[in-house]
């Protein structure tokens, strides 16, 4: 179809409208509403078969106007709507009976308004759209306008007589009258189908995009304008007796011929204008070709012919009087250079096979002897008709080929100018490269001197950042052999001191149980000093051995501390929970692990809460990268400002603190040696949390 969107849409409003009129008659019908099968206007009643076969009549509209329409339906439904349109008819004019008004419901007598029959004007009226539905599936576009004409002025005239009351109009007594939302949905439904091809058949005259379609819109819309006021003016005054038959006559006579006067007065004057404005263009047209030297054709493929305009037949040397008249297309290929004919014709041929447009620059020999080239653009379409043809343009290149041919000489020139810039660039090439190897040398030497001037920089500054770091360590270290030496001295020289005073006593005492308790104090010194003692061992151990990496078990390693300690003061009274993964195996140094489990369970087992359940946790977990260790117990705590002094060496931080003071600075040496970390959480009087993070696996060190 080819119609626009707006059309499209107002043909289906159309429908629509039809399809609302029948839907609320058949309602009135069925809830026996007489204001809905009237319409308020008279009593003529819209039929439940007019409801029905304009339903028929709306779909198939809806149906044509959509963009993939179903035909078969459409011509279904339009051979029902024309049988029993015909039917009717016939039973109309007494020929058969068919008792199709039986199909609803039975009348009662003629003229009862019963769901029936239909009016002969209906019948008419649906045989018509019947007919035209088919007429635009076939093309008959010109026969299903006239009907759909015929449907129109039927319904208008049906109209106008329920508008007046004018009976004769709408009442057709021999069976049954016309209701006015009847004559309206087929006013509907004739516009309907004159706008569904508006290209084609009669309506084209009206919606053509030239002169005279343009005269025929004026024409038709003016006539549409003043038609109706006059036969409105007319049939009121009739009915109104407002004047005779003749003296009507004679006012529609003056207003008719005033009218035409108005209307051929404003379509010509409309015509002049368009006319000037016309030619002004044309001229425009003419002097825009000349300039360009360019002209415009149309070929028609069926007689062989082509068109052309003025500067088409200057470009080829022909008279200009030929222009705009037929010429036989022979006289554009008999003047083609015969080294041209067959590539033109077997592009031409394929463009009009494949209906497509193309392009081709050939020459031709005017009749003058003259040689041109010659640029030929053109679009190949089929017209209204189905009939091959092409429209297009032919411009005069042939000062455009003759600069072409001096630019392809000059360039000639330069190639050879350049051909001998390229061996005077050679040899410079040459050198340049001889130069560019001796800077690559250069380049290479300076590159390595550079390298190995960074390389010493590097390594001294390497140097001088280990050398610092040893001073540091080593001042760090000297300090803590200072504290370490005076604080031995001094824990050895006390329990030493004491054991010594003890045993002066002992000489000097005759109780004997006093000697015993000397005794007994004497065995408790000597103990811490053996305690002091292995703390000193685990030290240097700790420090000193060389790490020996191999799978070790971490609960085996728990076990044997536990054992270990399973007489230390307080064992008893402690609960160790072990939570621990299947796979307790890591890759570590055993004795670092034993001095780090020992030193923190000892420490959990000594300073344990007397007053409550006490109790010890360890919680072993993995990742990819880390083994983590938490020893979590509910002892008696850590104050917050002792917290950051925990690992020094020798320091206590409670007043029930009677070890060495080196356990848990042992277990920080540990874990450094380990490349691990070492944190603590505290809470006094609720427990010391302890988190070791060690590496998976580390190579030997």
């Amino acid at each position: 179809m080819h119609f626009s969107k707006k059309i499209t849409l107002f043909v289906k409003i159309l429908a629509s409208i039809t399809i609302v009129l029948a839907i609320l008659g058949l309602i009135g019908w069925l809830f026996n509403y007489l204001p809905l099968r009237t319409f308020l206007i008279s009593n003529a009643v819209m039929k439940v078969n007019t409801a029905i076969l304009l339903i028929l009549a709306a779909g198939n509209l809806i149906q044509m106007a959509s963009k993939k329409p179903y035909f078969w339906l459409v011509l279904l439904l339009s051979g029902i709507i024309v049988l029993i349109s015909l039917a009717i008819m016939l039973e109309h004019w007494h020929i058969l009976s068919l008792n199709l008004d039986e199909l609803l419901g039975a009348d009662s007598k003629i003229g009862n308004s019963s769901p029936g029959r239909i009016s002969i004007a209906g019948a008419i009226c649906f045989f018509c759209i019947g007919i035209a539905f088919p007429c635009f599936i076939y093309k008959r576009y010109s026969a299903g306008h006239i009907l759909a004409i015929i449907v129109f002025l039927t319904g208008y005239l049906i109209f106008l007589g329920h508008l007046f009351q004018i009976n004769d109009y709408y009442d057709f007594k021999s069976y049954s009258a016309m209701s006015v939302h009847s004559s309206f949905a087929f006013l509907c439904i004739a516009q309907g189908l004159l706008l569904l091809y508006p290209q084609h058949g009669i309506v084209s005259i009206v919606t053509g995009p030239y002169l005279g379609n343009l005269m025929a819109r004026y024409v038709f819309g003016i006539a549409m304008l003043g038609v109706p006021p006059i036969i409105v003016l007319y049939l009121y005054g009739l009915n109104q007796n407002i004047y005779t038959p003749a003296m009507g006559a004679l006012f529609i006579l003056i207003f008719f011929f005033t009218t035409i006067f108005l209307i051929y007065h404003f379509i010509f004057s409309k015509v002049n204008r368009l006319d000037q404005e016309l030619h002004k263009r044309y001229e425009q047209l003419l002097l825009g070709e000349e300039l360009s030297q360019v002209g415009s054709y149309e070929t028609e493929y069926k007689n062989f012919t082509f068109r052309g305009t003025p500067q088409l037949y200057r470009i080829f040397g022909w008279p200009i009087e030929l222009a705009y008249t037929d010429s036989s297309l022979d006289l554009l290929y008999n003047i083609i250079h015969p080294d041209d004919v067959e590539r033109v014709r077997v592009i031409v041929d394929k463009a009009l096979k494949d209906i497509a447009p193309y392009s081709i620059n050939y020459r031709v020999i005017l009749p003058d002897g003259q040689l041109k080239y010659i640029y030929i653009k053109a679009r190949v379409y089929k017209n209204q008709d189905g009939i091959l043809c092409a429209k297009g343009t032919a411009m005069d290149v042939t000062v455009t080929k003759q600069q072409e041919a001096q630019l392809q000489e000059l360039n000639r020139e330069l190639t050879l100018r350049n051909k001998a810039i390229q061996s005077t660039n050679e040899e410079l090439q040459v050198m340049s490269e001889e130069l560019s190897l001796s800077n690559g040398a250069l380049r290479v030497s300076n590159e390595e001197l550079t390298a190995l001037k960074a390389d010493l920089e590097f390594k001294v500054s390497e140097r001088t950042a280990h050398l610092e770091r040893t001073l540091s360590e080593l001042k760090q270290r000297n300090e803590e052999l200072d504290q370490y030496v005076y604080k031995v001295s001094h824990d050895i020289r006390s329990p030493v001191a004491s054991i010594a005073g003890l045993l002066s006593l002992i000489d000097v005492e005759s109780d004997l149980e006093k000697k015993h308790q000397y005794i007994k104090l004497i065995g408790n010194r000597v103990d811490r000093l053996e305690e002091f003692i292995n703390s000193i061992l685990n030290h240097s151990r700790s420090l000193f051995n060389a790490l020996e990496y191999k799978p070790v078990s971490l609960n085996k390693t728990i076990q044997q501390c536990l054992h270990e300690l399973e007489y230390y003061p307080g064992f008893d009274q402690v609960q160790v929970v072990i939570d621990m993964p299947v796979s307790d195996i890591i890759q570590s140094d055993e004795l670092q692990l034993l001095i780090i489990f020992k030193n923190l369970l000892s420490n959990a087992i000594k300073y344990h809460n007397p007053r409550t359940e006490s109790k010890v946790w360890i919680c072993v977990s993995y990742t990819d990268e880390y083994t983590n260790i938490q020893i979590q117990d509910n002892g008696i705590g850590i104050a917050p400002e002792y917290l950051g002094k925990i690992f020094h060496m020798f320091f206590r931080a409670t007043q029930r603190a009677d070890g060495s003071g080196l356990g848990l600075y042992i277990v920080r040496q540990a874990v450094d040696r380990l490349h691990g970390k070492i944190t603590v959480q505290s809470e006094e009087g609720n427990g010391t949390k302890f988190t070791i993070v060690l590496p998976v696996a580390h190579a030997n060190s």
